[in-house]
């Protein structure tokens, strides 16, 4: 089989390590590979600079298909169901694409969207209001703290299909406001809504006000879906805060572990009920549903939000406990086909990411960071690099009997390494 596979995140460049395990897998063609990445005789990477001519890099990926024959295409990120020239066109080649259209994309990027379609599948949900930026600034002192500010929509239509191919840089931050930080947090909004938002892309931006869930725990749930069924992935305990303990500022992940135990079943009729909607309302779904779960204090699994893309750096841990040939899985996924439940192994998994010293939600574009060189001693380490040299630099995965080894092994792996400009969090598996 040959595969096409773009993203250029940790996540996908773990897809690809992980597919190419399988003999069923001639070709993998990675578009948006890491710069770094080395071409072998059946895995060919396709960097997409952001110094080349954006319209010929986008002229590239949509003519791709027609010039190089694929059996299957795969799309990680949710910018590419936003780009609708970019669907249509893949959907009007010979291959396979695990990918929904825009419909389905706006689940994930419009917190708001997301947030209607779980209260119209009377799904357990946080309440949540939306404002736009002048009636947040008036209100924001007087919104009953702590809460949940999420901005919707933060990067705009007009960007979609270009603007991430220049190397920009699309966020949905979500940010917990408390007593302590609420000042801070209001000063920041209006510098950086003064700083964006005077431009056309962010002139209509909205925001969602949520309530604060003091919950239990948090994880990821994952499943694959298409028109005819739909099966479990599993789930992943995801780490967002900046710093041990839990503490500091949301990030895209510092680490994950699967799996995940005395997962309710009752997740599992969400999703049923989410397939149901889909169908009322004609929506073909076809592709991985990533559902953030946060367990409240009477027990309720209740879900914070619907990513319509596998969660990066929670699908490595996932995808490693599972026993299935995922090629095929994603290939029947794309066709249609009618999907069986996945055999999972006995093993745990523990991904840890690797940041910069300075990591917070902006790009370090000035400088030069040397990455460290990071060889692995033993097989079972897998190492994924993204394209971005400043932030989200690269992932480390393991499997072990149980989530504690998985960890151990992984920081002695890293003990002793000359990090450089980078630096981990050092509970990742330990705290659960």
């Amino acid at each position: 089989m040959k595969i096409a596979i773009l993203g250029n995140l940790a996540g996908t460049d773990f897809v690809v390590k992980k597919m190419l395990k399988y003999h069923n897998v001639e070709t993998i063609y990675h578009l948006s590979a890491p710069r770094n990445s080395l071409k072998t005789d059946r895995y060919i990477p396709i960097s997409l600079c952001s110094d080349v001519n954006v319209e010929k890099n986008k002229q590239f990926i949509l003519e791709f298909p027609y010039k190089n024959i694929v059996d299957l295409i795969i799309p990680m990120n949710n910018q590419y169901q936003l780009w609708e020239s970019f669907y249509n066109s893949m959907k009007n080649s010979k291959a396979a694409v695990l990918m929904s259209n825009r419909q389905v994309g706006m689940l994930e990027w419009s917190k708001i969207v997301g947030k209607k379609f779980l209260k119209e599948a009377k799904i357990p949900t946080s309440v949540g209001k939306e404002y736009h930026l002048n009636e947040l600034i008036k209100e924001f002192y007087n919104i009953p703290r702590p809460f949940v500010l999420k901005y919707d929509q933060y990067w705009q239509e007009e960007l979609v299909g270009k603007k991430f191919l220049e190397g920009y840089n699309p966020k949905s931050p979500t940010i917990i406001v408390t007593n302590e930080n609420y000042k801070e947090e209001f000063d920041l909004l209006k510098k950086e809504t003064t700083d964006l938002f005077t431009t056309k892309y962010f002139e209509n931006q909205k925001f969602l006000v949520e309530e604060y869930i003091d919950g239990i725990r948090e994880f990821s749930y994952h499943a694959l879906m298409n028109d005819t069924s739909w099966t479990y992935l599993g789930c992943a305990r995801d780490y967002k805060k900046r710093y041990e303990n839990d503490q500091g500022y949301n990030t895209a992940g510092m680490g994950s572990y699967s799996p995940v135990s005395d997962v309710n079943p009752i997740i599992h009729s969400y999703v049923d009920r989410l397939r149901k909607l889909f169908k009322e309302k004609g929506i073909s779904y076809i592709g991985f549903l990533f559902l953030g779960i946060i367990i409240d204090k009477n027990g309720t699994p209740i879900v914070l939000e619907i990513n319509t893309r596998p969660g990066c750096p929670e699908i490595q841990s996932i995808l490693s406990v599972i026993d299935d040939n995922i090629v095929d899985l994603f290939y029947k996924a794309a066709t249609n086909q009618e999907l069986t439940p996945v055999k999972f192994s006995n093993k745990s998994a523990v991904s840890i990411r690797i940041v910069n010293k300075e990591h917070n939600l902006d790009f370090r574009k000035n400088n030069i960071i040397q990455f460290p060189k990071l060889y692995p001693p033993i097989e079972d380490i897998c190492i994924q690099y993204n394209t971005q040299q400043s932030l989200l630099s690269s992932v480390i995965t393991t499997t072990a009997d149980d989530i504690d080894s998985a960890s151990d092994n992984l920081y002695a792996f890293l003990k002793n390494k000359n990090m450089g400009d980078f630096t981990y969090r050092k509970d990742i598996g330990y705290l659960r």
